[in-house]
């Protein structure tokens, strides 16, 4: 399979990316084409991974099994999938587009970071729409901007979002702006027409109206568990469970997916599925050969124990694998790993993303701590290093917030300590179970600053 091309024609390892995908490294480019053919022959397609067209479509990983979900995505992200392939109009947008489906699960797949996030809600009686579950509509996420998609009060019944969809692209293609690729995302549309002329114009493709109600109309939805993608979890069919394998900054080689593979069959259903956060789960693993599981993961050098720092480390490929990075990502997110994890003792998860440049494909500004890559200066005569700029108080879902910059030019080599030092200031200083988002949220910059540069490393 995958793992076969990567050996073939790759670096011997891919990466899950923080669109729940793969990718295959360091392929020469003699090897292009029969790599291509290679991954058809699996069923599988790299149309439209790259350049201006629609990205590949994300969904709630736990889907079908999640205990807490309202809807199963599957059936709608796949005919979305399919729909894309299949339809010419859907290639040369103005700029890349992403489109997620999240059901309420336990696991988000970070909807409000898309261009169109389908949110699964239910829906209340005495409000004009059958009660039962509904999809809700948001448009206009792209958090490397500073910009969540925002709720338009939009519901839709689910077999329609292909439907919707396609509306909305269409008119996204004839109203995007062309000429300047930084404004060209759907966000500028949205800020530049407001939301009620943009849905009238995706009525008019469409040929019909957008039903409408207020939030109150909808019930809460279930919380997402930030550990969830992390160690074993029961499934809602009985003695069943996934266990979620973290893979550090989502790398994994050619023999740890030969072995993956082994064990999904063997041990599981036979499925493996992919998260925003880098890693993966097997599902289906019966009560009875949960244990004999996880020491088969360990075997091969995965773990499947939810760290809480592990848990939270997201980095993009880097200047190692990317010519925009201004820094090695995954090397710097490793060594803040490896540095912390014995100095810092994390009860609660506390997310840390690094990413290379403003395209911000790690998303640094929905991280508790988010590290954007930077040239950091070294004396006047232009010399340069790795280094970052380092942000906090960032956060996705029900506590969407954009991260506020801290520190500046730190070099990539004292990234690591300074982390450490941030998160003992956390713990040393906030309210009883005050998360960290909450508590840099609320500190002064300064006084955050003056705490940290106090705080001893080990």
């Amino acid at each position: 399979g995958i793992a076969d091309i990567a050996r073939d024609h790759g670096g011997g390892y891919c990466d899950v990316t923080t669109r729940a995908n793969l990718q295959i490294r360091e392929i020469p480019a003699a090897d292009g084409v029969i790599l291509l053919e290679k991954l058809v022959d699996l069923g599988l397609t790299a149309k439209g991974a790259g350049g201006d067209n629609i990205r590949n479509v994300t969904g709630t990983p736990t889907a079908g099994i999640d205990p807490q979900e309202l809807l199963d995505t599957r059936p709608y992200a796949r005919e979305w999938h399919h729909y894309i392939l299949n339809t010419r109009a859907m290639y040369g947008l103005p700029r890349k587009f992403n489109v997620a489906f999240d059901g309420a699960g336990r696991i988000g797949a970070l909807e409000d970071t898309n261009d169109i996030g389908f949110q699964a809600v239910e829906v209340r009686a005495g409000f004009g729409a059958e009660p039962g579950v509904w999809f809700r509509l948001a448009l206009g996420g792209i958090t490397g901007h500073k910009d969540f998609a925002r709720d338009t009060g939009v519901i839709l019944e689910p077999k329609d979002a292909t439907r919707v969809a396609d509306a909305i692209v269409r008119v996204f293609i004839d109203s995007g702006d062309r000429t300047d690729r930084k404004k060209a995302r759907l966000k500028y549309v949205l800020d530049a027409w407001g939301f009620e002329k943009f849905l009238a114009a995706v009525e008019e493709k469409l040929g019909q109206k957008l039903l409408r109600l207020p939030a109150e109309a909808v019930l809460p939805r279930p919380q997402a568990d930030r550990m969830a993608h992390l160690g074993v979890h029961p499934q809602k069919q009985a003695g069943l469970n996934w266990i979620g394998i973290g893979l550090p900054v989502g790398r994994i080689s050619v023999a740890q997916m030969h072995a993956l593979a082994d064990l999904a069959v063997r041990l599981g259903d036979g499925d493996i599925r992919l998260t925003v956060w880098q890693n993966l789960l097997l599902s289906g693993i019966p009560d009875a050969r949960v244990d004999e599981a996880k020491a088969a993961i360990a075997d091969i050098g995965l773990t499947a124990e939810a760290s809480a720092l592990q848990a939270g480390i997201v980095a993009c490929t880097g200047s190692k694998g990317c010519r925009f990075a201004a820094a090695d990502t995954k090397g710097t997110a490793l060594a803040i790993g490896a540095h912390c994890g014995p100095r810092v003792a994390l009860a609660e998860p506390v997310n840390i993303h690094v990413t290379g440049c403003h395209n911000s494909c790690a998303q640094h500004y929905i991280g508790d701590i988010g590290l954007i890559g930077a040239r950091v200066a070294l004396n006047e005569e232009g010399d340069t290093v790795d280094g970052y700029h380092l942000l906090v108080g960032g956060g996705f879902g029900t506590d969407a917030a954009i991260a506020e910059e801290l520190f500046r030019d730190v070099k990539a080599e004292d990234a690591p300590v300074l982390v450490e030092k941030l998160l003992k200031t956390w713990l040393g200083h906030r309210a009883a179970g005050e998360p960290f988002a909450a508590f840099t949220r609320r500190m002064d910059a300064e006084q955050l600053k003056s705490l940290v540069a106090a705080e001893p490393a080990e």
